[in-house]
This record gives structure tokens, sequence and C-alpha cells, in this order.
């Protein structure tokens, strides 16, 4: 590395101490400071973790009931034929902001084992008030035999039905 004179920024020679133009001191030339990269990995954190935030919101908003994959129960009469060990779901629309919910009225425990009965709430980003979401009751099938499923939306202060849904099983 060549030196520099500090008062005339003269170049010198290395076993210089002082500048042959001038008679100054001089100082070692310092190799220049390379810019620090900046690294990619915060930013790839941070979209990971939007990702996956996004991936649960979704998931939550559109099934919102656990990650078993479960088939549905179809209402209005039509047989639901299921295989024994089969793990099935009633998705019903309900807002717990009504004085209204849907209650589990009948089913035979010796063919359906109840394994939840549960609402959850639908993803409310503004924090608006009367959002709604689902009730979700979930069988596992444990015996062969024929039942019904039936389901009551009633007023929860004085238990008046207002609606109410039956499901045909079939356990094979």
């Amino acid at each position: 590395m060549a030196n520099i004179c500090l008062n005339c920024g003269a170049e010198v020679q290395e076993s210089s101490k002082r500048c042959e133009s001038c008679n100054h001191a001089i100082m070692q030339q310092q190799p220049p400071i390379a810019a620090k990269k900046k690294s990619k990995t915060p930013f790839i954190l941070a979209m990971l973790g939007i990702l996956v935030i996004v991936f649960i919101v979704v998931g939550i908003y559109t099934k919102g009931l656990g990650f078993i994959e479960n088939k549905e129960l179809v209402s209005g009469g039509e047989l639901n034929v299921l295989n024994l060990g089969d793990t099935v779901q009633i998705t019903i629309a309900e807002n717990r902001t009504t004085q209204y919910r849907w209650f589990l009225a009948f089913y035979d425990d010796d063919i359906l084992e109840l394994v939840s009965d549960k609402y959850v709430q639908n993803a409310n980003f503004f924090g608006a008030d009367g959002v709604g979401g689902r009730h979700a009751i979930t069988f596992l099938a444990i015996a062969p035999g024929e039942t019904t499923v039936e389901v009551a939306l009633k007023d929860y202060e004085d238990g008046d039905a207002a609606d109410s849904r039956t499901y045909v099983v079939t356990v094979k």
C-alpha cells in the first residue's frame, strides 16, 4: 500500500516517514471499507411468518374447526353412508351475537361417538360487532347401524326452537 501525505495528499514511498514535497508527516493508506451486505434473512423470515399467519387465518376461516379432514353430513333426508371409523362433521352457520344457538338434539351413542361440539367465530380483521361463525359437531362412527342426528336452532333464553335439521346416517 502506498502512503499519503497528511498535508498535501501526495503519494510517498512506503519506507519514507516524511513527504518529499512538503516535508510533513505521512500516514499509511487504509484499505477502503467494504460496504456491509444486507442480510436477506430477516426479510425472508418475515415473509415466511406472514405466509404462515395467512395459512392459519385462511384455514380457520374456511374450515375453522381443526385440521382433521372430516366428511360432512348432508341433511334433508339424504342418506349419509359411513364406514366404521370414519370421522364426520356437521357444520352450520351460527351467530353468537343473536340469542339463537344450535344444539345437538338427538343421536344414537351406540353408533356414533360425539368427538366435539364447538363454535368457531369467523375471522374478525376489523373488530366489527356481530361477526358470525360456524357451529361444528363432530362424530366418530363406532358401530354399524342406522341412526338419525338431529340438531335444533333454539332461543337459548326461552328454549323455543326456530329451526331444525335431521341427518340420516348409516354406518357399514
